[in-house]
């Protein structure tokens, strides 16, 4: 179903001019996706609430120096 969203712009160019001018949108939509993933990480990494982690007396015993 993906396809059919580009066929209006194979009617706009022609195939001659979608198979040309197809890479250059390939090459937007996955640095717009790139941008939206790393947007979303910030997101992540913002919201993210440190943790404390209690390590018994015991445990440092066990890890070889």
């Amino acid at each position: 179903m993906r396809s059919l969203w580009y066929l209006p712009l194979t009617f706009l160019a022609g195939v001659h001019g979608f198979a040309i001018f197809a890479p250059y949108l390939a090459v937007v939509f996955a640095a717009l996706h790139l941008r939206s993933r790393h947007r979303a990480r910030l997101a992540a990494a913002a919201a993210a609430v440190p943790v404390n982690v209690s390590i018994p007396a015991s445990v440092p015993a066990l890890i070889p120096a």
